[in-house]
């Protein structure tokens, strides 16, 4: 019973700190609550742990020879491990390579470390590792000095791995993945089953041992490190996409505020004209035909007006011209507005946040069925609190990636949302993207330098 125990708590023990290092990267992806995944993860390492110490015990009392007995016994800790990641790859939401690769990495590392542990065991302290393992002191000092190696993997993976891992395709993810479990089938089918006692006798083979466990944490920061560039160049791609797409949607807005100028220009050109033929109409009695030439002029002097949503003439030229957009696509766009003549927010950053936002519910709303054809916006200034509201309609059609929402337009990548997202950044606030079945919500708050007066 001593000998389940003590193999049942080695297990344990040295599962937790890799399960930890396993998490660190998804700990925003649970798929159940965080304290209800820590639970069941540890029931899971624990019914492990002890299918491990129960078929230990069993192999202890079948197997006479010591080395052959070590080497069962670390298959059998291998095949433990299934459960572990089969849970690990269900619990969490996320792409299934990146989930593969971190696992794979965290194994090992933790081989690696277990391996130069065995190794010092036999070489200083005369600790046999052969047969059963964790015996004597070996336990807690692998323990140890895993707990003492984790925080530099887990800084490994937060400046390595996290600031590229977004940027990853499938591809690049699966690539990643399979070579990282290629060199931890090679290693564990190698450093697994190794006699220490063997390795010993020749010391050329302990430098190539060392060397071979220096070459593949080499390999992973040279990989990192390239990848590191790729998401360099991915970045600074996308900020040219975006500035891109900022300006063509500026100057969407420039075009039709001059059209808007250029045709007011006309009508007041043509005013005299029109004043003439008006005339000319009522000198014969012709009431209607003069009615009806007011009620098409009067139509077609609408379609070019700035409307008043606000006091705000920047925020009415930007709805005015979605306005419009919403009503030749059959889209119906209803605004609460309320805010002051000025606002304490750049010009250029205001037009990017109303143009994105209208601009993605517009597209989303263009595609729904004839009852989701709607936009509802609410923006008001509260002190120095300026907030932004928008639910439309959508097909119930989305894609998400990473817990982030991506463009369903092939070559788009959800810029639109990005640009939001930085907008909020930069002036300390807050935003949030949602949807349920038929609407999709965004919500955007922004923190001003001046405040301003409440509005009702």
């Amino acid at each position: 019973m001593l000998i389940f125990l003590r193999l049942f708590a080695g297990c344990f023990l040295q599962l937790a700190p890799y399960a930890a290092l396993c998490s660190f990267p998804f700990c925003a992806y649970y798929r159940f609550s965080k304290r209800k995944t820590v639970l069941l993860t540890f029931a899971v390492m624990a019914g492990s742990a002890g299918v491990f110490a129960a078929a230990s015990v069993s192999l202890s009392r079948m197997i006479s020879d010591r080395t052959v007995l070590f080497q069962a016994v670390n298959g059998v800790f291998m095949a433990c491990l299934l459960p572990c990641f089969l849970w690990y790859i269900f619990s969490i939401r996320a792409v299934r390579e990146k989930k593969v690769f971190v696992f794979a990495f965290s194994l090992l590392s933790a081989l690696s470390i277990n391996s130069v542990c065995n190794l010092f065991f036999n070489l200083y302290l005369n600790i046999p590792t052969g047969g059963l393992p964790y015996s004597g002191a070996s336990l807690w000092i692998t323990f140890v000095v895993s707990a003492l190696v984790l925080p530099v993997l887990v800084l490994i993976l937060k400046y390595f791995y996290l600031p590229v891992a977004e940027s990853m395709t499938a591809k690049e993810s699966c690539f990643l993945a399979r070579l990282s479990l290629l060199l931890f089938a090679v290693f564990s089918a190698g450093f697994s089953f190794i006699s220490y006692r063997h390795l010993l006798d020749n010391p050329m083979t302990v430098f190539l041992f060392f060397a071979l466990l220096f070459s593949v944490f080499v390999y992973y920061v040279l990989y990192f490190k390239m990848f590191y560039y790729a998401h360099e160049r991915f970045v600074a791609q996308e900020n040219y996409l975006q500035m891109q797409y900022e300006m063509q949607l500026l100057t969407a807005q420039y075009q039709r505020t001059q059209e808007n100028i250029e045709a007011s220009r006309r009508m007041r050109h043509d005013i005299r004209h029109h004043l003439l033929a008006l005339q000319g109409l009522l000198s014969r009695g012709d009431v209607q035909a003069a009615t009806e030439y007011i009620r098409k002029n009067i139509r077609v002097m609408s379609e070019h007006e700035i409307l008043t949503f606000s006091e705000n003439q920047i925020v009415n030229v930007l709805f005015s011209h979605y306005y419009f957009l919403a009503r030749e696509s059959a889209i119906r766009l209803t605004a609460r507005i309320a805010l002051p003549v000025t606002l304490d927010i750049d010009d250029p950053d205001l037009s990017v946040l109303i143009g994105n936002l209208l601009e993605n519910a517009l597209e989303a709303a263009s595609e729904a069925p004839a009852e989701r054809r709607y936009i509802r916006l609410n923006m008001r200034c509260d002190g120095n609190i300026l907030v932004l509201a928008s639910d439309n309609g959508f097909s119930g059609s989305v894609l998400v990636e990473d817990g982030q929402y991506r463009s369903t337009k092939e070559g788009h990548a959800g810029i639109g949302l990005k640009s939001i997202a930085q907008i909020a950044e930069k002036y300390r606030g807050g935003f949030e993207f949602w949807h349920d079945e038929s609407e999709f919500h965004v919500s955007v708050m922004l923190q001003l330098k001046a405040p301003h007066k409440k509005y009702p």
